[in-house]
């Protein structure tokens, strides 16, 4: 699902897959004073990603620089607009292939860039191809810890009514719309 405020949530149809990259983590930072090291500094771990999908939804464009400007003409290059994702993993086991539970991935105040895309002419064996984004986020704060972007709620753990009140505000019920929540609300609903 993808939110881009104040919009409500669509979903994304296509989405091929998300490889999550987190970056920092696990690397240090080294302080010397004449030459002998006196301290490592860990450095954080931020979530980032790459996004692969055979189209994106309509809302997107301005989330990858592209502005409408009329029916059928968008211009290119544009500020990006900040979004949301969700998205769910399974859990199973390989050798029996089903799924026993999944993981509802939560992504806040996440930036888009577009990788490289080679446009081919068409020949009689025209492969389907995908276009991929990379993300970046902006950590929001949580209570208690430290800032983060990236919350996974295990459906084989958490309380299931809890998970369902998750995912009628992310998918929206037969009277509110799909919307994303806060980290207040994520917190409230399933933290406890």
């Amino acid at each position: 699902m993808l939110y881009v405020p104040p919009m409500a949530g669509v979903v994304w149809n296509g989405l091929v897959g998300v490889s999550e990259v987190p970056t920092g983590g696990g690397t240090t930072r080294e302080f010397y004073i004449d030459g002998e090291k006196y301290m490592n500094l860990p450095s954080f771990e931020e979530y980032s990603a790459t996004i692969e999908a055979f189209s994106s939804p309509p809302e997107f464009a301005s989330c990858a620089g592209r502005m409408r400007i009329s029916a059928g003409l968008y211009v290119c290059d544009q500020h990006r607009d900040a979004f949301s994702l969700s998205y769910r993993t399974s859990i199973g086991r390989n050798w029996e292939s089903y799924s026993v539970g999944y993981k509802l991935h939560m992504v806040y105040n996440v930036t888009a860039t577009v990788a490289d895309f080679t446009h081919e002419t068409m020949t009689d064996r025209h492969p389907l191809k995908t276009r991929s984004w990379t993300i970046f986020t902006t950590p929001e704060d949580v209570p208690s810890v430290k800032p983060a972007s990236h919350f996974v709620v295990n459906s084989l753990k958490v309380d299931p009514a809890a998970l369902a009140s998750v995912e009628d505000i992310l998918y929206g019920t037969s009277t509110t719309d799909p919307r994303f929540p806060t980290v207040d609300e994520l917190m409230t609903l399933v933290g406890s």
